[in-house]
């Protein structure tokens, strides 16, 4: 008798373990960038300038909801940390989409249209 409590303490545990492995949230990912400000729509984004205190946000690509905005740095650079998903960075006039992946940094450069 003693050996079957045994093994069942062993079975209940693994299971327990396993149980908790699956209700883990997943790491979340980040989005590093630089804006850059362009004369005109199709020009590459690093053949402008970076762009200070532009405000870039992040969208739920599913339901369009604004996940966060943050304003570039002195350098164009901006940063998001999110859960992994499907999402889309908007510069103002336009969203590029991307994908955050759990526990990866996901790069990415975008142009801002010179509105002068």
């Amino acid at each position: 008798m003693k050996r079957i409590s045994t093994i069942s303490v062993i079975v209940a545990l693994c299971m327990v373990h396993s149980a908790c492995a699956l209700f883990t949230p997943a790491a979340d990912g980040t989005v590093t960038g630089t804006a850059y400000v362009v004369k005109a729509y199709g020009d590459p984004p690093q053949s402008g300038q970076p762009i200070a205190g532009h405000t870039v946000t992040l969208m739920d690509a599913d339901d369009g909801a604004r996940v966060a905005s943050v304003a570039t740095d002195a350098n164009g650079k901006f940063m998001f940390i999110a859960e992994p998903g499907n999402y889309s960075l908007w510069d103002g006039d336009k969203g590029d989409p991307v994908k955050i992946e759990s526990g990866k940094t996901v790069d990415v450069k975008i142009a801002v249209l010179d509105k002068k």
